[in-house]
């Protein structure tokens, strides 16, 4: 049991060190976001120094790698354990967190994990992912479309959520 809990700590800290925020900033805008504001390089300094859609790419980045890492886990290296396999996912779920969070190529400076975290309860809770996609559609007309009243804004919620 050691033996699985270090691979799954590993291979989640190995996931959670994929800085998206730092790679999209050097990619395509030349920059290192660490040295704008909040110094981190995670989704929200990103969101800030970038702009929206830099934000939201790296908020899928830093959410995707967590579910992606926890279903290796359920799905490819230990599948079947019963309530061993959830407990390999939540130390694997903890590993990305690290790894985000610490990076160790970055002096262990990385992001505050809150994109990653979220994408570790997606992976660890896949029936709520459609919640999550729901709340997630009633943000983006909250805050990015501004449909007024609350009224509207909830009917077109549900009309995309039903697309």
């Amino acid at each position: 049991m050691a033996i699985k809990v270090i691979i799954c700590l590993a291979l989640g800290y190995i996931f959670g060190c994929f800085q998206t925020g730092y790679f999209y900033g050097k990619i395509f805008k030349g920059i290192d976001v660490r040295n704008y504001g909040s110094g981190n390089a995670g989704t929200t300094n990103t969101l800030q120094t970038l702009g929206k859609p830099a934000g939201y790419i790296v908020f899928l980045g830093d959410a995707l790698k967590a579910v992606f890492a926890v279903w290796i886990v359920r799905y490819l290296l230990f599948p079947g354990l019963g309530d061993v396999t959830k407990i390999l996912e939540t130390v694997t779920a903890l590993g990305v967190v690290l790894g985000h969070n610490y990076p160790f190529y970055m002096n262990f400076k990385g992001g505050k994990g809150i994109a990653a975290t979220f994408g570790c309860f997606l992976g660890l809770l896949p029936h709520w992912i459609p919640l999550c996609v729901l709340a997630g559609i009633f943000i983006f007309f909250s805050c990015v479309v501004k449909i007024n009243p609350n009224y509207y804004r909830t009917v077109a919620t549900y009309i995309l959520a039903a697309i």
